[in-house]
């Protein structure tokens, strides 16, 4: 979900369905023209990405009414 928040509206105009239904409201919407000024919008794309946390699928935290970041992922992050 990291590298689809990022790309998605680089190569399509819009995020993630999935992360629009996670996030609800708390994620902005595009309007039309600004769909079509971010599509396409890039001319390189570099991704470094390591972590040292285990990460563990935890899909009770979508029932949670407090939510973060790692609540949006659906993940129990720890060391």
């Amino acid at each position: 979900m990291c590298y689809l928040r990022v790309m998605k509206p680089l190569l399509h105009g819009d995020y993630p369905t999935s992360m629009k239904k996670i996030a609800g409201e708390r994620i902005p919407t595009f309007t039309d023209r600004e769909s079509k000024l971010v599509k396409g919008s890039y001319g390189f794309i570099g991704l470094i990405h390591y972590t040292n946390i285990n990460i563990t699928y935890n899909s009770l935290v979508l029932e949670s009414n407090l939510r973060d970041f790692s609540a949006d992922m659906a993940v129990l992050m720890r060391k």
